[in-house]
């Protein structure tokens, strides 16, 4: 009886190992396959976000360039060109923040939203007008905060005018102000990522994030992404590059955190931005981890309930086997007494 418990206690702990190796095996091979299946998702996530970018900010161009060449915008008539404005404004309300109109000396001279302008704006708004000569096209600003309400980019637009024959000059500039927190929130709410991933834009002039992603940017930008690798990084994406990598982000306080990073450019105007995705490992695998963590409690379970069953099969057996012992031997003791009984009657007589 204590041989066949050993026996099946030892088979039963075989059986576990072996349950154990095959599940450690096999981990491996399925969070390798998941991993190359998220890193294509993800990838192409990264793409079409940069390519929405792209198509918005190339439609806003385009009107903007309409605009330049409505009579009243370029003869700088200040109350028709509201009109023309206030247009716009609210076809775009989901990204932009207002409107303006420059003259060629570089001066704001017409905002169907807001009138009077701090010397800060007016400083801002001739630097971008000397920028935009230079480039001769459409020309993206530094960031700008707008009288503390607005924060964003500016994109402006030359006004061209046709003097005498095949001589033309820029008679001003259309000012287009992009709200941050309109774009961020048109743009990065709708990417599907998983629960503790990260989404935000690399501008020209620092990240662009949702509001409850601000404290991981802020960890990224000072601390997550401060090495060798990590810089180089930076300049690909900031240098038009796109690229789908893991990377072992310097987490303080904690080991290296492995993160597959997808990013991907959007080219508009005379800047290249950079749509960034960043889930950590961890996140990727969670799910198949605890479904196979369940798979492996479940065989476990199983192998020791044939145990239980197996050992209470053979008690079963042996008192069986106890009691037809202790019935053939009651048998055979009354077939003995009987003949002893036979043989005292034979010898009485």
């Amino acid at each position: 009886m204590r041989r066949a418990n050993l026996l099946i206690s030892a088979l039963a702990m075989a059986a576990v190992t072996g349950i154990a190796m095959i599940a450690v095996i096999l981990n491996d091979s399925i969070n390798d396959q998941v991993e190359r299946e998220f890193s294509t998702y993800q990838s192409a996530l990264a793409e079409s976000s940069a390519k929405t970018l792209s198509l918005y900010f190339g439609e806003l161009e385009n009107e903007l360039l309409l605009l330049s060449g409505v009579p009243s915008v370029q003869n700088l008539d200040i109350r028709l060109a509201h009109r023309e404005f206030r247009s716009v404004v609210e076809r775009h309300h989901n990204h932009l923040f207002t409107v303006l109109l420059v003259n060629y000396l570089g001066e704001i001279i017409a905002d169907p939203l807001y009138g009077a302008h701090a010397e800060e704006i007016k400083q801002q708004i001739r630097e971008l007008f000397k920028k935009m000569l230079k480039n001769r096209g459409p020309t993206m600003s530094n960031k700008i905060v707008y009288r503390g309400r607005f924060q964003g980019f500016a994109l402006g637009v030359p006004l061209v005018k046709d003097v005498g024959v095949n001589n033309r000059v820029v008679n001003g500039m259309i000012v287009a102000y992009i709200s941050q927190a309109n774009l961020v929130t048109n743009l990065l709410d709708p990417i599907d990522i998983k629960e503790g991933a990260t989404a935000f834009i690399m501008t020209h002039n620092g990240l662009w994030s949702r509001p409850d992603d601000d404290e991981i940017v802020r960890e990224i930008i000072h601390s997550r992404w401060q090495t060798d690798k990590g810089r180089e990084l930076v300049t690909k994406m900031v240098s038009g590059k796109r690229g789908t990598v893991w990377f072992d982000e310097n987490v303080p306080g904690k080991k290296p955190e492995p993160t597959l990073l997808s990013y991907s450019p959007s080219r508009f105007a005379d800047v290249t931005w950079a749509v960034v995705l960043r889930t950590p490992k961890a996140e990727i695998t969670k799910l198949v981890k605890k479904s196979q963590m369940q798979s492996s409690v479940m065989a476990v379970f199983a192998v020791l309930v044939v145990m239980a069953g197996g050992m209470a099969l053979m008690r079963i057996n042996r008192v069986r086997a106890v009691a037809e012992e202790k019935a053939r031997y009651s048998a055979e003791l009354a077939e003995k007494n009987r003949e002893l009984e036979k043989l005292s009657r034979i010898k009485d007589e």
